[in-house]
Protein backbone atom coordinates (compact mmCIF):
# COMPACT_ATOMS: atom_id res chain seq x y z
CA UNK A 1 0.00 0.00 0.00
CA UNK A 2 1.18 3.52 -0.81
CA UNK A 3 0.57 7.17 0.40
CA UNK A 4 -1.73 8.83 -1.95
CA UNK A 5 0.19 11.57 -3.91
CA UNK A 6 -0.97 15.26 -4.31
CA UNK A 7 -3.13 14.86 -1.07
CA UNK A 8 -1.36 17.09 1.39
CA UNK A 9 -4.22 18.36 3.67
CA UNK A 10 -2.41 16.10 6.58
CA UNK A 11 1.32 17.16 6.46
CA UNK A 12 0.48 19.56 8.80
CA UNK A 13 1.03 16.38 11.26
CA UNK A 14 5.02 16.26 9.91
CA UNK A 15 4.89 19.57 12.46
CA UNK A 16 3.35 17.87 15.39
CA UNK A 17 5.45 16.43 18.60
CA UNK A 18 5.19 12.62 19.50
CA UNK A 19 3.04 13.45 22.38
CA UNK A 20 0.44 14.67 19.74
CA UNK A 21 0.93 11.85 17.41
CA UNK A 22 0.36 9.44 19.99
CA UNK A 23 -3.42 9.78 20.30
CA UNK A 24 -3.54 9.01 16.59
CA UNK A 25 -1.51 6.16 16.67
CA UNK A 26 -3.54 4.87 19.50
CA UNK A 27 -6.71 5.19 17.33
CA UNK A 28 -5.22 3.41 14.31
CA UNK A 29 -3.77 0.23 16.36
CA UNK A 30 -5.80 0.20 19.28
CA UNK A 31 -4.37 0.55 22.88
CA UNK A 32 -4.57 -2.03 26.12
CA UNK A 33 -6.62 -1.62 29.77
CA UNK A 34 -3.57 0.96 30.60
CA UNK A 35 -3.35 2.57 27.81
CA UNK A 36 -0.78 1.78 26.26
CA UNK A 37 -0.43 1.12 22.49
CA UNK A 38 -0.87 -2.19 20.65
CA UNK A 39 2.23 -2.69 18.56
CA UNK A 40 0.51 -5.83 17.38
CA UNK A 41 -2.10 -3.54 15.92
CA UNK A 42 -5.48 -4.07 15.16
CA UNK A 43 -6.31 -7.02 12.55
CA UNK A 44 -6.57 -4.62 9.64
CA UNK A 45 -4.05 -2.17 10.64
CA UNK A 46 -0.51 -2.19 8.43
CA UNK A 47 0.96 0.36 9.93
CA UNK A 48 2.99 -1.97 12.77
CA UNK A 49 4.66 -3.68 9.90
CA UNK A 50 6.34 -0.63 8.16
CA UNK A 51 10.09 -0.74 8.61
CA UNK A 52 9.67 3.22 9.60
CA UNK A 53 7.18 2.01 12.67
CA UNK A 54 9.04 -1.21 13.79
CA UNK A 55 12.72 0.49 13.60
CA UNK A 56 11.54 3.83 15.44
CA UNK A 57 8.60 3.71 17.57
CA UNK A 58 7.27 4.70 19.81
CA UNK A 59 8.82 8.14 18.06
CA UNK A 60 5.89 8.76 15.81
CA UNK A 61 7.23 11.65 14.17
CA UNK A 62 9.70 9.31 12.36
CA UNK A 63 6.78 7.79 10.47
CA UNK A 64 4.01 10.36 9.86
CA UNK A 65 3.83 9.28 6.22
CA UNK A 66 2.81 5.75 7.30
CA UNK A 67 0.52 7.16 9.77
CA UNK A 68 -1.16 9.50 6.59
CA UNK A 69 -0.94 6.57 4.57
CA UNK A 70 -3.36 4.52 7.03
CA UNK A 71 -5.63 6.79 7.46
CA UNK A 72 -6.07 6.34 4.08
CA UNK A 73 -6.23 3.23 3.48
CA UNK A 74 -9.14 2.84 6.21
CA UNK A 75 -10.92 5.24 4.66
CA UNK A 76 -11.17 3.35 1.55
CA UNK A 77 -13.07 0.04 0.35
CA UNK A 78 -10.73 -2.80 0.98
CA UNK A 79 -11.12 -4.64 -2.18
CA UNK A 80 -11.04 -1.08 -4.27
CA UNK A 81 -7.61 -0.28 -1.87
CA UNK A 82 -6.13 -3.38 -3.38
CA UNK A 83 -7.00 -2.11 -6.77
CA UNK A 84 -5.79 1.07 -6.40
CA UNK A 85 -2.56 -0.06 -4.11
CA UNK A 86 -3.72 2.84 -1.90
CA UNK A 87 -6.82 4.61 -0.20
CA UNK A 88 -8.62 7.89 -0.83
CA UNK A 89 -7.63 11.17 0.53
CA UNK A 90 -8.17 12.43 3.94
CA UNK A 91 -11.19 14.53 2.61
CA UNK A 92 -12.82 11.73 1.43
CA UNK A 93 -12.00 10.27 4.34
CA UNK A 94 -13.42 12.87 6.19
CA UNK A 95 -16.64 13.23 4.63
CA UNK A 96 -17.57 9.50 5.08
CA UNK A 97 -16.94 10.21 9.11
CA UNK A 98 -19.02 13.58 9.04
CA UNK A 99 -21.43 11.74 7.25
CA UNK A 100 -22.05 9.01 9.77
CA UNK A 101 -21.75 11.40 12.72
CA UNK A 102 -24.82 13.40 11.09
CA UNK A 103 -22.70 16.73 10.33
CA UNK A 104 -24.55 19.34 8.35
CA UNK A 105 -21.77 19.99 5.18
CA UNK A 106 -21.59 20.31 1.99
CA UNK A 107 -18.30 17.79 0.60
CA UNK A 108 -18.11 20.53 -2.10
CA UNK A 109 -16.54 22.63 0.85
CA UNK A 110 -13.14 22.87 2.09
CA UNK A 111 -11.38 20.40 4.50
CA UNK A 112 -11.36 22.96 7.37
CA UNK A 113 -14.92 24.13 6.63
CA UNK A 114 -16.26 20.30 7.45
CA UNK A 115 -13.25 20.12 9.96
CA UNK A 116 -15.18 23.30 11.43
CA UNK A 117 -18.41 21.64 10.99
CA UNK A 118 -17.35 18.08 12.98
CA UNK A 119 -15.84 20.51 15.87
CA UNK A 120 -19.19 22.14 16.21
CA UNK A 121 -21.23 18.91 15.89
CA UNK A 122 -19.22 16.98 18.68
CA UNK A 123 -19.39 20.30 21.04
CA UNK A 124 -23.39 20.73 20.04
CA UNK A 125 -23.88 17.03 20.74
CA UNK A 126 -21.99 17.51 24.17
CA UNK A 127 -24.24 20.67 25.24
CA UNK A 128 -27.19 18.93 24.45
CA UNK A 129 -26.29 15.59 27.09
CA UNK A 130 -24.80 17.49 29.80
CA UNK A 131 -26.87 17.62 32.83
CA UNK A 132 -28.44 21.00 34.14
CA UNK A 133 -25.68 20.66 36.88
CA UNK A 134 -23.19 19.91 33.89
CA UNK A 135 -24.33 22.72 31.86
CA UNK A 136 -24.03 25.41 34.95
CA UNK A 137 -20.80 24.21 35.77
CA UNK A 138 -19.63 24.69 32.39
CA UNK A 139 -21.31 28.23 31.88
CA UNK A 140 -19.51 28.87 35.50
CA UNK A 141 -15.80 27.70 33.60
CA UNK A 142 -16.26 28.27 30.18
CA UNK A 143 -18.76 31.48 29.39
CA UNK A 144 -15.64 33.81 28.46
CA UNK A 145 -14.97 31.45 26.00
CA UNK A 146 -18.23 30.55 24.12
CA UNK A 147 -19.96 33.91 25.60
CA UNK A 148 -22.32 34.81 28.16
CA UNK A 149 -25.08 33.36 26.30
CA UNK A 150 -23.51 30.05 26.29
CA UNK A 151 -27.41 27.73 27.05
CA UNK A 152 -28.73 28.74 24.00
CA UNK A 153 -25.29 28.17 22.37
CA UNK A 154 -25.96 26.62 18.88
CA UNK A 155 -23.72 25.01 16.11
CA UNK A 156 -23.64 28.18 13.99
CA UNK A 157 -22.43 29.91 17.30
CA UNK A 158 -20.00 27.71 17.85
CA UNK A 159 -18.59 27.51 14.33
CA UNK A 160 -18.04 30.97 14.23
CA UNK A 161 -16.05 30.71 17.55
CA UNK A 162 -13.95 27.58 16.15
CA UNK A 163 -13.34 29.77 12.75
CA UNK A 164 -12.68 33.04 14.27
CA UNK A 165 -8.88 31.69 15.45
CA UNK A 166 -7.07 32.97 18.42
CA UNK A 167 -6.83 32.07 21.87
CA UNK A 168 -10.91 31.06 22.17
CA UNK A 169 -10.19 28.85 18.91
CA UNK A 170 -7.23 27.41 20.87
CA UNK A 171 -8.74 26.59 23.78
CA UNK A 172 -11.60 25.03 22.39
CA UNK A 173 -9.79 22.88 19.82
CA UNK A 174 -7.37 21.99 22.93
CA UNK A 175 -10.54 20.60 24.89
CA UNK A 176 -11.29 18.16 22.21
CA UNK A 177 -8.12 16.95 21.68
CA UNK A 178 -7.98 16.47 25.48
CA UNK A 179 -11.01 14.41 26.01
CA UNK A 180 -10.10 12.35 22.54
CA UNK A 181 -6.78 11.53 24.22
CA UNK A 182 -8.28 10.53 27.09
CA UNK A 183 -10.56 8.10 25.85
CA UNK A 184 -7.97 6.37 23.96
CA UNK A 185 -5.12 6.48 26.01
CA UNK A 186 -6.79 6.82 29.55
CA UNK A 187 -5.06 10.24 30.00
CA UNK A 188 -4.78 13.43 28.73
CA UNK A 189 -2.13 15.94 27.03
CA UNK A 190 0.01 17.41 28.71
CA UNK A 191 0.62 21.17 28.20
CA UNK A 192 2.15 24.41 30.30
CA UNK A 193 -1.41 25.68 30.74
CA UNK A 194 -3.08 28.01 33.59
CA UNK A 195 -5.48 26.68 36.46
CA UNK A 196 -8.43 28.16 34.70
CA UNK A 197 -7.61 26.36 31.37
CA UNK A 198 -6.96 22.90 33.16
CA UNK A 199 -10.29 23.65 35.25
CA UNK A 200 -12.27 24.31 31.88
CA UNK A 201 -10.72 20.90 30.46
CA UNK A 202 -11.89 19.21 33.25
CA UNK A 203 -15.18 19.97 33.24
CA UNK A 204 -15.30 18.71 29.39
CA UNK A 205 -13.32 16.17 29.11
CA UNK A 206 -15.97 13.56 30.02
CA UNK A 207 -18.78 14.50 27.98
CA UNK A 208 -16.79 15.02 25.35
CA UNK A 209 -14.96 11.26 25.79
CA UNK A 210 -18.47 10.44 26.02
CA UNK A 211 -19.51 11.34 22.88
CA UNK A 212 -16.77 10.29 21.02
CA UNK A 213 -16.51 7.00 22.26
CA UNK A 214 -20.23 6.64 21.80
CA UNK A 215 -20.44 7.52 18.32
CA UNK A 216 -17.46 5.04 17.96
CA UNK A 217 -18.73 2.33 19.76
CA UNK A 218 -21.91 2.35 17.59
CA UNK A 219 -20.78 1.73 14.82
CA UNK A 220 -18.01 -0.91 16.02
CA UNK A 221 -20.44 -3.32 14.38
CA UNK A 222 -21.35 -2.12 11.63
CA UNK A 223 -17.89 -1.05 10.16
CA UNK A 224 -14.08 -1.46 12.54
CA UNK A 225 -13.35 1.28 10.13
CA UNK A 226 -14.97 3.95 11.66
CA UNK A 227 -13.89 3.12 15.03
CA UNK A 228 -10.56 4.53 13.37
CA UNK A 229 -11.73 6.86 11.67
CA UNK A 230 -14.17 8.98 13.34
CA UNK A 231 -12.24 9.31 16.25
CA UNK A 232 -9.05 10.43 13.94
CA UNK A 233 -10.80 13.02 11.89
CA UNK A 234 -12.37 14.67 15.17
CA UNK A 235 -8.53 14.30 16.63
CA UNK A 236 -7.10 15.36 13.23
CA UNK A 237 -9.77 18.39 13.50
CA UNK A 238 -8.76 19.56 16.70
CA UNK A 239 -5.57 19.25 16.67
CA UNK A 240 -5.02 20.94 12.86
CA UNK A 241 -6.83 23.97 15.14
CA UNK A 242 -4.79 23.78 17.97
CA UNK A 243 -1.35 23.93 15.66
CA UNK A 244 -2.82 27.09 13.63
CA UNK A 245 -3.38 29.05 17.30
CA UNK A 246 -0.97 27.90 19.38
CA UNK A 247 0.86 31.51 19.04
CA UNK A 248 -2.43 33.05 20.53
CA UNK A 249 -1.42 30.19 24.03
CA UNK A 250 1.91 31.69 24.17
CA UNK A 251 1.00 34.86 23.88
CA UNK A 252 -1.27 34.56 26.85
CA UNK A 253 1.44 32.67 28.80
CA UNK A 254 3.59 35.12 28.26
CA UNK A 255 1.58 37.66 29.96
CA UNK A 256 1.11 35.78 32.84
CA UNK A 257 5.16 35.76 33.09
Amino acid sequence: MAKLPNDYELDFLKTCTKEELEPLVGTILGTDDKGNIDRSGRFSSELDKTSAFTTHFPDHTKYVDEIIEELQKYGGNSIANAVRGMGVSYHEVLCDAAKKMKVNFNPAQTTQTIEDHLLAKVLKDVWEKMSEDERKKLIEEAGNVFGAKVGGIGAGVLIQIIRAGGFKTYQIALIVANAVAKAILGRGLSFAGNIYLMRLIAVLAGPVGWIITGVWTAFDFASQAYRVTIPACIYVAALRKMKDNEKFAKEAEATKE
